[in-house]
């Protein structure tokens, strides 16, 4: 592959000359690398790669283009001098302040590739292998360009369309900067049926030398990350060895992603895996063999008993799926993924409100419905993350204005449907236990967390449901960045202001 500033055909011709046995390709940037990214993930990858440009930022152009190559692959900069390759070796060493996520971009960089100083042209040679990363708005333009038709089907495809939050949102106390939109807009949303594919651990999806969109739970974000995959820039990456490290098989069929990068967690499960459950709808009918794919954590059981639970009353066949051990890779015949109907904190999709009724539906009738409590509050014991330092007496509030406080984990999944859908107050901490309250579209809502916590789960789903939501801040331990966000203030201990809110909360409940 050759880079070039702009069309030149007495350039390219004088090339093909030269190299009348190389399968020569020439890409012109008009000074935005982004094209020739673009450009190499539509063809086969090239063995080497000649940057001949004369403007723009040369270092800038390598370090976005030497992914491209493979192991052993050699980045030709023609014309360029002993500063260049300095240049760009300090790209991958120098010191700055930027996340820790940037050191280890810059530390891939410097691991993936070998300088040749003393080479002329300035060369870089190509020490690891990484995949192209694909994002819903090119895969099927990338695919069908290398593959033709043979890449796979659009299985459907929903309209993007926006609605206006059903929500009735009320702020008390300084709230987070992260703001929830009254207008959603809900992007287009498709199922696509991949031939050939691979599925590997939490959720990692790839087709040969590209990770899926699929894999990925924020899609729309810039930069696209995944803790078990390495960026070593935004349109290329690679898989840790412990995606990879174990035995590679084969399976025939017609298989549907219903993984999760977070497997055993409840609150991933209630948001983002059922939001795929509208494609598995879809695509049971096409396929009637379909297969679940999931991940099977090492040491434990394949299923928890909440996820059964969440599954069976969905109707998805448990004795059907496939199931992916930490470190395998399953190469399947045909692969369906649907693009999910809730990204926390983007948007929701309303249709999702059938997939909750199918739940509640699928666990069946509440045989005790007249001793349900009419007003839960939702406490939290954990101490990894969002602890509130004064839960006894946050508890004891509640408890004595007529609320039932419940750790609902210690219910059966029935029993937690149940219980959220009788209640006509639903309070809790904010977070996964809260979730449940897709099963109420009467209730009101009253959420206490602390201004770190900026995630919008709750938000969206009364957004669909119409819930009066109350938000009750509190000050965190660690607060979030001024820009950017902190997963560790994100999960930030707090201590709930209960003397501040006393009498809003009178007023609320």
């Amino acid at each position: 592959m050759v880079l070039t500033d702009i069309e030149n055909p007495v350039f390219e011709r004088g090339v093909r000359r030269r190299l009348v046995s190389a399968d020569t390709t020439f890409v012109s940037i008009h000074g935005d690398p982004s094209r020739a990214v673009f450009a190499a993930k539509r063809r086969s990858r090239p063995d080497v790669i000649v940057d001949a440009t004369r403007q723009g930022d040369r270092t800038a152009l390598a370090r976005e283009m030497i992914w491209v190559l493979p192991r052993g692959g050699l980045y030709i900069a023609v014309g360029a001098r002993r500063s260049w390759t300095n240049r760009f070796d300090a790209a991958g060493r120098s010191l700055s302040t930027d996340s820790v996520a940037s050191e280890r971009v810059k530390k891939e960089l410097r691991d993936s590739v070998s300088l040749e100083r003393n080479r002329r042209p300035q060369a870089v040679v190509k020490q690891r292998d990484h995949l192209a990363v694909l994002r819903h708005t090119d895969v099927e333009e990338v695919l069908s360009s290398r593959y033709g038709a043979a890449w796979g089907e659009i299985v459907t495809r929903q309209a993007e369309y926006t609605f206006e939050s059903r929500a009735d949102l009320i702020m008390h106390g300084e709230p987070s900067e992260a703001r929830k939109p009254s207008t959603i807009h809900v992007p287009e949303l498709t199922v696509r049926a991949y031939n050939d594919a691979t599925c590997h651990m939490r959720e990692i999806l790839t087709r040969n030398d590209f990770i899926l969109p699929d894999t990925y739970r924020h899609w729309q974000n810039k930069s696209l990350l995944h803790k078990r995959i390495q960026p070593g820039s935004r349109s290329y990456a690679r898989l840790l060895e412990a995606v990879t490290a174990g035995r590679a098989k084969s399976e025939a069929g017609t298989f549907y992603s219903l993984d999760s990068a977070f497997p055993t967690h409840f609150g991933h499960l209630m948001t983002e895996t059922i939001s795929r459950h509208w494609g598995w709808q879809v695509a049971s009918k096409m396929y009637p063999d379909l297969r679940p794919v999931m991940t099977r954590q090492a040491g434990k059981a394949p299923l928890p008993q909440w996820k059964r639970d969440v599954l069976s009353a969905l109707n998805v066949p448990l004795d059907k799926i496939l199931f992916v051990e930490e470190g395998d890779s399953v190469r399947v015949e045909r692969l369906v993924a649907a693009m999910p109907q809730l990204v926390n904190p983007r948007y929701i999709d309303a249709g999702i409100h059938n997939t909750w009724a199918a739940i509640g539906a699928g666990v069946g009738v509440d045989p005790t419905p007249l001793l349900r409590p009419e007003k839960i509050f939702l406490s939290r014991r954990s101490k990894s993350q969002r602890t509130c330092s004064n839960t006894p007496e946050v508890e004891s509030f509640f408890a004595q204005n007529g609320f039932k406080v419940l750790l609902p984990e210690k219910l059966s999944f029935a029993e937690q449907v149940h219980t959220f859908a009788a209640a006509k107050v639903i309070a809790g901490f904010g977070g996964s236990a809260l979730f449940n309250a897709m099963f109420n579209s009467t209730a009101k809502i009253l959420i206490l967390t602390s201004r770190s916590y900026v995630a919008a789960n709750e938000y969206l789903i009364a957004s669909v449901n119409g819930n009066e939501l109350h938000y009750f801040w509190a000050p965190p331990e660690l607060q979030q960045p001024p820009s950017g966000f902190s997963v560790d203030a994100y999960r930030s201990g707090f201590e709930f202001p209960l003397a501040q809110h006393q009498a809003a909360l009178m007023r609320v409940i």
